[in-house]
């Protein structure tokens, strides 16, 4: 049940990570269990970052309605499996030069 004026958002993921909202470290949630955040009207962003550099980060935005307020939901964060297996600058270096590989492919065909 939510606390009163409040609205309770229950987080799972599918790898252990810490969850973030808006900046501020909620902690670290282990793969299938659930976290109960308390959340008033407004919109958050959410992110989870895994503790394992296996997985790629993950954020989203969430949205609380005052109509939603004393009331409660639960979400699944499905984070992705890391493509260079590091860190997040290095998945993005990663994705990016697959982009500029492409577009060079495309250019000799132009």
């Amino acid at each position: 049940m939510s606390a009163a004026g409040k609205f309770t958002l229950k987080i799972q993921t599918n790898t252990e990570c810490s969850i973030i909202i808006d900046g501020d470290s909620k902690g670290t949630l282990k793969a299938g269990e659930l976290m109960p955040v308390l959340l008033g009207a407004g919109t958050f962003k959410i992110t989870a970052k895994p503790v394992s550099k296996d997985f790629n980060v993950f954020s989203t935005t969430y949205e609380v309605t005052k109509e939603n307020i004393n009331k409660e939901n639960q979400i699944s964060l499905e984070l992705t499996p890391a493509k260079s297996g590091g860190t997040e600058e290095e998945s993005e270096s990663w994705f990016m030069k697959k982009i500029n590989n492409i577009i060079e492919k495309r250019k000799l065909t132009w």
